[in-house]
């Protein structure tokens, strides 16, 4: 487990992994990706949310970035998150699902190209989806509400 600010535990499905990178700083990873990774997300007091990623790349200080993220987040109503991709920032207190982003809580589904998602304490601070932001209305006459930006 690593604190910074939040905790991050990462609990790897696969044995061995990346070399860890030489600069800390880096915001690209390299090497071979860890298969069937779960990232546990920890906001202050709260039980923990998991992002299941197919591979993800873990730089030693524990930030990352992984495919095929999908997340549920312990909101009331939960925020179920699916993308193709996912990066998190200890430091930053930041989680981004980017590529194809669909977000569901309770009845409202909304699309876009990126959701990132900042922490206050134990709490998500603030949600904000941008690139192509779509909320169908689910209904048969398909209304739907587009934007180029959604503040969750």
């Amino acid at each position: 487990m690593i604190r910074a600010g939040f905790l991050l535990g990462v609990f790897l499905a696969a044995c061995g992994g990346p070399e860890p990178a030489q600069n800390p700083e880096k915001t690209e990873v390299s090497g071979a990706p860890l298969q069937g990774v779960d990232v546990h997300v920890r906001m202050g007091d709260q039980d923990p949310f998991t992002v299941s990623l197919a591979g993800a790349w873990v730089e030693e200080n524990g930030d990352g970035e992984g495919v095929d993220a999908q997340a549920v987040v312990p909101t009331a109503p939960p925020l179920e998150v699916t993308a193709h991709r996912s990066r998190w920032r200890l430091k930053d207190k930041v989680v981004v699902f980017e590529g194809r982003v669909v977000a569901t809580r309770a009845e409202v589904t909304l699309v876009a190209e990126r959701l990132e998602l900042t922490y206050q304490g134990d709490r998500v601070h603030e949600a904000v989806a941008t690139g192509g932001v779509v909320v169908p209305s689910g209904d048969e006459d398909k209304r739907r509400a587009t934007a180029d930006q959604a503040v969750l």
